[in-house]
């Protein structure tokens, strides 16, 4: 056992000595220790000093007791469940600071948000089209930028038979002059706007670092197949788009962070992060691909209730391709 488990450990039943009077507390502490150490070494969690450590249990309880309050509702509000997953040490603050800062560019406000599901449905992760699930990291706000490049990805092989690992490092470091912010942020249209341009980088030869570097302009840019992009109208027209490619989307990740498994049916519509819109099932319900590791959700997934849910309907766009 590391010396941080064994400090911490100490620490705190030295605390729930001061509490004997109160039967039961110290046995409750020391399973709450172990059950922080059981997920730290789940996700390799490790701490800089014994008070970071000592911090990081005391928000991991406090989210432990928002989750477990939340899987134990009675209501039936929920068709979702959430768990302690690898946000689980993160306020809400420190989670929105490091992973929502997308710089959404909303150019409909009219857009129709009214949704009947048509029936139809599609799984582009079922039909072999996308790729392995990635994982942003820790300290660079990139969704926009995985975003953008999952749908690069999967577009090329639904199109053209493509199987192509793209660089999310490229649009950081070089679609700066297009609006973005390499790791603050930034726009999968302006992305796509630098594509149209330059072309991307392979992951090989452009591999992500997670932190803004200097652009590599030697490298080579071979997927050159961008001649243009959409902006979607509304939900109607997304469960119709969806048959036929996958789309980016800006969505409200607010309250993402701890989802387990089901169908997410409550969220806000302040366009927080990006992600990419997989498929849909004939009850309208849409599957999204996310980049936080195959850890998160559904193995890397969640799945939005139909309709404008978590804001999938506003900022809706895909790329046009075409085989030169």
């Amino acid at each position: 056992m590391e010396k941080s488990l064994i400090s911490i450990g100490l620490l705190l039943i030295i605390g729930a000595g001061l509490y004997l009077r109160n039967n039961g507390w110290e046995v409750d502490e020391i399973e709450k220790v172990n059950v922080f150490n059981d997920w730290k070494m789940r996700y390799n969690k490790k701490f800089s000093s014994e008070q970071e450590e000592m911090y990081r249990y005391q928000v991991f309880n406090k989210n432990l007791d928002l989750i477990e309050s939340h899987n134990n509702d009675k209501s039936g509000k929920y068709t979702y469940t959430l768990e302690a997953n690898q946000f689980a040490d993160l306020s809400e603050q420190e989670f929105i600071e490091r992973y929502l800062n997308l710089k959404a560019k909303i150019k409909n406000i009219s857009k129709s948000y009214d949704y009947i599901p048509n029936g139809q449905a599609r799984d582009w992760v079922e039909e072999g089209k996308v790729p392995p699930i990635k994982d942003q990291g820790t300290q660079c706000g990139s969704s926009w930028a995985f975003s953008a490049v999952g749908v690069l990805e999967i577009n090329g092989n639904i199109n053209f038979g493509l199987q192509t690992s793209l660089s999310e490092q490229d649009l950081l470091d070089c679609s700066g002059p297009y609006g973005n912010y390499g790791c603050s942020g930034g726009w999968m249209d302006s992305g796509f706007e630098y594509v149209i341009d330059h072309g991307i980088a392979s992951a090989s030869d452009y591999p992500y670092q997670g932190k803004d570097q200097t652009c590599k302009t030697s490298v080579k840019r071979d997927f050159k197949y961008v001649t243009g992009f959409r902006d979607v109208d509304g939900c109607q027209e997304l469960q119709t788009l969806i048959l036929d490619q996958s789309i980016s989307i800006g969505v409200d990740a607010t309250n993402w962070s701890f989802y387990k498994e089901g169908i997410l049916n409550n969220c806000k519509q302040n366009l927080t992060s990006a992600s990419i819109l997989v498929g849909i099932d004939q009850n309208g319900v849409w599957k999204v691909r996310h980049q936080w590791g195959s850890k998160w959700g559904e193995n890397g997934y969640i799945r939005l209730a139909p309709g404008n849910t978590c804001g999938i309907c506003a900022a809706a766009s895909y790329p046009i391709l075409q085989k030169i």
